[in-house]
This record gives structure tokens, C-alpha cells and sequence, in this order.
């Protein structure tokens, strides 16, 4: 949700996720005017903002731009610059980071990269939590909704656990971890 988004929230009394990863740029007044225009309701009487932001997170900064390269790659092909990747069922999948680190960028792809780099932020733990802190400063909310799309199960909860430990969250994720090799 953006601007407008942020309004409709506000006006109806609802908590408001401002969802960064289809901004181009950083929206610090979304929040500032759900805060400005928040009435209370019933079921929320202050204003409580959040924001969600798109994470890869790995043990160090190329392993995460080689498996944000599978989300690069879906986003690319929707612009136009590579191909679609279609599962057997003939449905629209993200890549394996396999199958897309033979592809050769142009100038054009980076650029639009470049443009859009909070569409995803990846990196190792230390780079990924200070980009975090900003954002959530920039934005002053105290809570954070992490998205991570990456083909690659393991690599998926793996930067989740980074996070968590970066965050001192340890605990929570080794319950989460415990629950799904059940």
C-alpha cells in the first residue's frame, strides 16, 4: 500500500503495513500522514505501523546477490528482459539460482536493478541488519515484516536464522526450525 493506502487506513481506524518493496524510493511520508490523519476505532485506538521489506540474507554478501539473482530474474522477465520460467504444471515459478547464473546482464538490467534496489535488499547479516535499522528509523516503526522469496527452501530458512541471530532473536527461529523438521 502506499500514499493512498496509508489514508484509507487511517481514516478507518486500521493498523497500516507499508509494503517498501514496490517503492522505488523510500516512502518516510506514508507513515507520517497514517499518523497525522489516524482516527481511533474500536478495535485500535492509536496508530500502529509497520513495514514489510524483501530480504535475501546469507553468509556473506555474494552468496546473497547469487540467490537474489533467481528474484532478479522473475522480475526481469516480467520488464521484458529475459524469459519466464514455467513449472511442468505450466505455472509461473522463480528460478533455481542455477539456472540463472549463466545469464548476462546488460546495462539496461542493472540500471533497472539499480533503480529498484528496495525491491530487495540482500546481503550478508551485519550489511542486511544495517539496512533494516535505517528503514525502520527512516520510517519509525517498531516492527518489521520480512519477506523472503528464494527457490531454495534451506537457503530460505537459513536467512531467516541469520536474521534472527543478527536481531538476537535466536531463540524463536531454533523454535521454528525445530517445528518444521517435525
Amino acid at each position: 500500500a502506499g500514499l493512498k493506502g496509508a489514508e484509507i487506513a487511517a481514516s478507518q481506524g486500521l493498523s497500516f503495513c507499508f509494503a517498501q518493496f514496490f517503492q522505488k524510493r523510500e516512502l518516510p511520508q506514508a507513515m507520517e500522514i497514517y499518523r497525522q490523519q489516524f482516527c481511533p476505532s474500536q478495535s485500535l485506538y492509536q496508530a500502529r505501523a509497520s513495514l514489510a521489506v524483501r530480504v535475501i540474507c546469507a553468509d556473506t554478501e555474494k552468496e546473497a546477490q547469487r540467490l537474489a539473482s533467481s528474484f532478479w530474474q522473475l522480475v526481469l522477465a516480467f520488464q521484458g528482459s529475459t524469459q519466464l520460467h514455467i513449472s511442468p504444471e505450466g505455472l509461473l515459478r522463480i528460478p533455481l539460482a542455477e539456472e540463472v547464473e549463466n545469464y548476462v546482464y546488460s546495462e539496461r538490467d542493472y540500471q533497472f536493478m539499480r533503480e529498484n534496489e528496495l525491491m530487495m535488499i540482500a546481503g550478508n547479516p551485519t550489511q542486511v541488519k544495517e539496512r533494516l535499522i535505517e528503514l525502520a528509523q527512516l520510517y519509525g516503526v517498531d516492527e518489521l515484516i520480512v519477506l523472503t522469496i528464494c527457490p531454495d527452501m534451506n537457503a530460505r530458512l537459513h536467512s531467516y536464522q541469520l536474521l534472527a541471530q543478527a536481531f538476537g532473536l535466536q531463540s524463536e527461529t531454533d523454535k521454528l526450525a525445530r517445528r518444521g523438521n517435525r
